[in-house]
């Protein structure tokens, strides 16, 4: 398991209770790389909000979109861009949906940690510029499969790539 940022604290977003436990974290990690192993999964991780206004517990799992902060792999098929200072996390999750067609999210939990604040992993190369151009990049590599808008502080860039067949009645 590789943490791309400073995990502050893990969460269960059902109830939004903070797990404190080094060994219910890793029973929760382990948990999820057995899952992601079994169906074939490349890469698992959590949900990216911990907000739990945002939570379905009818969907706690999803094949689909991105992982970041704590990104799990599994086997070494699929290569990281290590061009890329920025951004590497939702290209390889992209890359892991173009070659296996899924990937493992457990939406149930989630690290929670302050992005683009921290003073160790890319802070010292990553600039508001090159963030941006970094983003481009991937945007321009993925086409109509990403897309990206400003928030607060940042650049979110989110991975739209539907797996569900939609339903009517």
């Amino acid at each position: 398991m590789d943490f791309g940022a400073d995990p502050g604290s893990f969460r269960a977003r059902e109830y939004g209770h903070k797990i404190t436990s080094a060994d219910s974290i890793l029973k929760i990690i382990e948990n999820a790389a057995h899952v992601a192993q079994a169906w074939g999964a490349p890469v698992f991780g959590f949900s990216q909000s911990w907000d739990v206004r945002k939570y379905d517990p009818h969907d706690p799992f999803s094949p689909t979109g991105w992982v970041g902060t704590a990104i799990g792999f599994i086997g070494r098929e699929i290569k990281y861009d290590t061009t890329l200072t920025a951004q590497a996390d939702i290209d390889f999750c992209l890359r892991c949906l173009l070659k296996k067609r899924h990937i493992f999210i457990d939406q149930r939990y989630a690290f929670i940690c302050k992005r683009f604040t921290n003073a160790g992993g890319s802070a010292g190369i990553r600039t508001a510029a090159e963030h941006e151009a970094q983003v481009r990049k991937v945007l321009d590599r993925w086409g109509r499969w990403a897309s990206f808008r400003k928030a607060k502080s940042t650049i979110r860039l989110n991975a739209k790539v539907p797996r569900r067949q939609a339903l009517t009645f």
